[in-house]
């Protein structure tokens, strides 16, 4: 991204409102001013951003629906995988089943909070990790990359007011996953 800038003639700052995982893709939110980025955070941290992920899961869900209220936190012993434990900070996701297949299911997630890794530790705690997420006990025989994309944002402009939406295509590893 710096780069694209750089060519536009542009030398700014990298400022990402919020990041995707290592193998996530998808929709990433970048400031180009300090205070636009501040207002930016300000809104991420009161909850008023949307951020829909959509992500393939192993097997079915147990419910169609559902919000998933667990706190997250540092594995014992490590300084990336992260578990539900009542030590960690609270971690809000809610969730719905798109479609389901035979060994798989199509999963919106909209995030209330931002939790490093939250999507993949929320999943696989409830025993549906995500595919091609090996650090959570997905399969990566079907893709090689957490089966996760962030398809769409909503947010307010600090400037103008005006309510933004963002969306982005489903990437061409998990539509060829979904036939």
């Amino acid at each position: 991204m710096v780069h694209y800038f750089l060519e536009q003639g542009e030398n700014i700052r990298f400022r990402p409102v919020h990041r995707l995982d290592r193998g996530t893709s998808g929709l990433v939110l970048v400031a180009k001013s300090a205070y636009i980025h501040h207002q930016l955070a300000k809104h991420l941290a009161a909850k008023l951003f949307t951020r829909r992920y959509i992500a393939l899961v192993h097997g079915q869900m147990k419910e169609d629906r559902g919000t998933i209220r667990e706190p997250i936190g540092l594995a014992n012993g490590s300084f990336i995988k992260r578990i539900v434990t009542s030590q960690g900070k609270e971690a809000v996701s809610r969730y719905y089943v798109l479609r389901t297949f035979k060994k798989w299911s199509l999963v919106v997630v909209e995030l209330e909070t931002g939790r490093t890794h939250q999507v993949r530790v929320h999943l696989s705690h409830l025993g549906n990790p995500l595919l091609g997420d090996n650090l959570y006990g997905g399969d990566n025989n079907y893709i090689d990359r957490p089966s996760l994309h962030c398809g769409f944002l909503a947010f307010t402009h600090p400037q103008s007011s005006q309510v933004l939406k963002v969306a982005c295509p489903i990437p061409k590893d998990m539509r060829k996953l979904l036939g």
